[in-house]
């Protein structure tokens, strides 16, 4: 068993270099040779679609992506997505989402692929919806927070990271994705409505030993209560001390 799964792994690493190379016959040949030894080797069904697909075997690659959609939802899509594909990654997750519409990383998918093409509204549906499905899912979060962070939508980012480390305090990639939405805040930023969460947020990582502290404290620089005045605010951000003295982040 052993030695056939290693002749499998051989044969399908030559078929994808072929394939990177253009080199389709040799690649076509190997993929088919995988699958007469098992069938259901969802990467050699993919990339096998793909190369019919490309040469103009339609019906053969539609075929075989639906096989690939019923072993897993997601894989013809994501391939998709790696080359560059978008709109044909849409086509695939829609697929998946009609075939099993309670899994969410199939709207996550979907998201990102419209992410790519730029229809941030519909990606951050995407998003919302694989939350409602799945509220603790913290892939869902992360990726939604970031792309409204990239969005300067930060009032909601912030709230979504808050809902994050409620459901897991601990995921290092909330960690990283708060840590993230600090180097683009601003003072312009700042509102009464969302300085207090941010201020949290800061808590929330100077509590974490697993992180540069220092990261915080360069943005912990931006924010200060609303009422504050702007010398004030030019001092704090000239001085650590004083950062600390103020008690701004206790």
């Amino acid at each position: 068993m052993k030695k056939e799964n290693s002749s499998i792994e051989n044969k399908f690493t030559l078929a994808l270099q072929n394939q990177k190379k253009n080199k389709l016959n040799i690649a076509e040949k190997l993929y088919k040779e995988i699958l007469g030894i098992e069938p259901n080797h969802l990467e050699a069904i993919c990339y096998l679609a793909t190369i019919f697909a490309k040469t103009m075997r339609t019906n053969l690659a539609k075929t075989l992506f639906h096989k690939a959609i019923k072993i897993k939802p997601n894989n013809p899509g994501n391939i998709s997505l790696e080359l560059g594909e978008s709109q044909k990654a849409l086509k695939y997750y829609e697929k998946a989402i009609k075939l099993k519409p309670d899994y969410a990383d199939s709207h996550i998918n979907l998201g990102i692929a419209f992410k790519s093409l730029k229809k941030y509204q519909q990606a951050i549906i995407c998003f919302e919806k694989a939350i409602k499905i799945q509220p603790e899912y913290i892939r869902s979060y992360n990726i939604l927070g970031r792309t409204l962070k990239e969005l300067g939508e930060y009032n909601k980012a912030v709230s979504c990271y808050e809902e994050a480390i409620k459901i897991n305090p601990n995921s290092i990639i909330i960690l990283y994705g708060i840590l993230d939405l600090f180097t683009s805040i601003q003072l312009s930023n700042l509102t009464a409505n969302n300085s207090r969460s941010i201020k949290n947020l800061i808590i929330f990582l100077l509590k974490k030993n697993n992180i540069n502290h220092n990261q915080i404290f360069h943005n912990a620089k931006l924010l200060i209560f609303i009422n504050a005045n702007q010398q004030e605010i030019e001092k704090i951000v000239n001085s650590d001390s004083f950062l600390l003295n103020n008690k701004i982040i206790q």
